[in-house]
């Protein structure tokens, strides 16, 4: 495994660019990684709920439109009953 993990580096000596070297330095190690840890699948949840999205395209649209106390009350609103 430490002679896989060594060619995959070899590649660093070659690109210039501090960018690509990270992104490359990067992707090589998390591939190492997932080879030799694995990888754990993410549980997916319904971090915002429909009526907040729907919220938020409201106040959104009304804040585009140029209706600034419409956007302002429900900016307020929303500050007001978050926890509630």
């Amino acid at each position: 495994m430490q002679l896989t993990v060594s060619n995959r580096f070899g590649l660093l000596d070659i690109v210039e660019d501090p960018v690509d070297l990270w992104d490359t330095c990067k992707h090589e190690t998390l591939e190492a990684a997932k080879k030799c840890v694995g990888e754990r699948p993410r549980l997916r949840s319904d971090f915002v709920s429909i009526e907040t999205l729907e919220s938020i395209e409201e106040s959104r649209a009304a804040r585009l439109a140029g209706n600034c106390d419409q956007y302002r009350w429900m900016d307020g609103f929303y500050i007001r009953h978050r926890n509630g």
